[in-house]
């Protein structure tokens, strides 16, 4: 299915180098009145935009950059069996390689209390580090966004 056109337009604008947070807020409110079902979320995913660290936060293993590093990238896999895999890459100022962290959760598709607002909540199970070493995520708090969007 192709993009609804505010979609494709907000994709636009968060890869734009100087974006509007303005305009991004208009087209997420756009998206989000919406009527259309919201749970064709199952596939790959980017993280193409974050207005900062404190919002990506809840989306990564939570561990903490090195001086000089800087999440980079992120990438999310949503099965159907409930089991969602973050892939979140870390660049690193200097001489240093980019790492990479691998988060595996549960997830569910939840309606909000008292609305029809859809929710996207994942737990965290485990985590591999940099060295590929499977390890307890930092956290294993409870996460839930509202899910605005989801197509193909």
């Amino acid at each position: 299915a192709a993009l609804p056109e505010s979609a494709a337009a907000l994709e636009q604008e968060c890869a734009k180098p100087e974006r509007s947070l303005e305009r991004i807020a208009e087209l997420i409110n756009s998206l989000a009145s919406d009527p259309k079902p919201k749970r064709a979320t199952l596939g790959d995913w980017r993280l193409i935009f974050a207005s900062d660290e404190t919002a990506l936060s809840p989306f990564t293993s939570r561990c903490i950059s090195p001086p000089f590093g800087v999440t980079e990238d992120v990438f999310c896999r949503i099965n159907r069996g409930a089991d969602m895999r973050i892939l979140e890459v870390e660049r690193r100022v200097g001489p240093f390689g980019n790492a990479k962290r691998a988060l595996q959760a549960r997830y569910q598709i939840e309606v909000g209390k008292g609305s029809a607002t859809e929710r996207l909540s994942f737990l965290p199970r485990w985590m591999d580090d940099p060295n590929g070493r499977e390890t307890e995520p930092p956290s294993k708090e409870k996460v839930s966004a509202e899910l605005i969007a989801a197509g193909s």
